[in-house]
């Protein structure tokens, strides 16, 4: 595998040291530029990358691929290949993005709420990220219908086209959090996090088990999700569904040939490469 050039910072200077080519990344987001990392810049690349990065999880319904959380392997599938992934894969990424170009970062794990089960998943069912500049931010471009702008720790409350999310601790002085949005005029919950430092490796478990598990709910069905200026777009292997500030359009989808299609048309993915 060719070696990259990745910037480090360490304290006023930088370094090379190898593995990602960082601009090349800033490319594939439609961004032409390393800048100084500031709270504005992270704002821009969270919304490049959302607008240019699906969600997906077509890994997991391919016989011949297998998800995996090595830089490197990363790297070739969201840069060089222009696949997306889920959480692990897109905010592990953009994890080492941002860490190339200079910001300060904390992976953490989050308890993804269920709207059927009214129940939050276990620890590691979701990896999120902390980024500290004046104050802690929470960035995640790895969770669909997310908010698109870093939110202030401990009690950020913000809106775009997505919709109006909020952090809320859960406890006075606890480090229990809760990321909420707002729908149809009530808060609920999307997880539940602590600010504790993780590794890579720990999400490697539950990464697995969404991936090879019957009773993980991403093995139901793949999906492509991908934000746009005016909301977002989806498709599943039943319809097509176009968001557009608030509103929601359903749209047929026929076959397996059809959702090829689609998968192309809108999204730039082959499903078989």
């Amino acid at each position: 595998m060719a070696v990259y050039p990745k910037f480090l910072r360490l304290s006023r200077d930088w370094v090379y040291t190898p593995w990602m080519d960082a601009l090349t990344y800033l490319k594939r987001i439609g961004m032409s530029k390393i800048e100084a990392p500031t709270l504005s810049w992270l704002s821009c690349m969270q919304t490049y990358h959302v607008l240019n990065v699906p969600f997906e999880t077509l890994s997991i319904h391919r016989e011949n691929e297998t998800i995996s959380l090595d830089s490197d392997a990363l790297y070739d599938k969201i840069v060089n290949r222009r696949r997306g992934g889920f959480c692990y894969e897109l905010n592990g990424l953009f994890a080492e993005l941002l860490e190339a170009v200079g910001y300060i970062v904390t992976r953490i794990s989050a308890k993804v709420f269920s709207g059927e089960t009214e129940e939050f998943g276990p620890e590691f069912d979701h990896l999120t990220l902390l980024v500290h500049l004046d104050k802690k931010y929470l960035v995640d471009v790895g969770f669909g219908d997310a908010i698109r702008l870093p939110l202030a720790m401990p009690n950020g409350d913000a809106e775009d086209v997505e919709g109006r999310f909020r952090i809320v601790r859960n406890w006075h002085g606890i480090d229990d959090y809760m990321y909420e949005k707002m729908e149809n005029g009530v808060w609920w919950p999307k997880y539940r996090f602590s600010t504790m430092p993780r590794e890579m490796s720990e999400f490697q478990p539950m990464c697995d088990f969404h991936q090879f598990s019957k009773e993980s709910h991403f093995a139901k069905q793949p999906i492509c999700s991908q934000g746009t200026e005016m909301g977002r777009i989806s498709l599943i292997p039943s319809r097509f569904i176009v968001t557009e500030n608030g509103d929601s359009q359903l749209h047929e989808v026929s076959d397996s040939n059809d959702f090829d299609r689609k998968l192309k048309q809108h999204f730039d993915i082959n499903r078989n490469e």
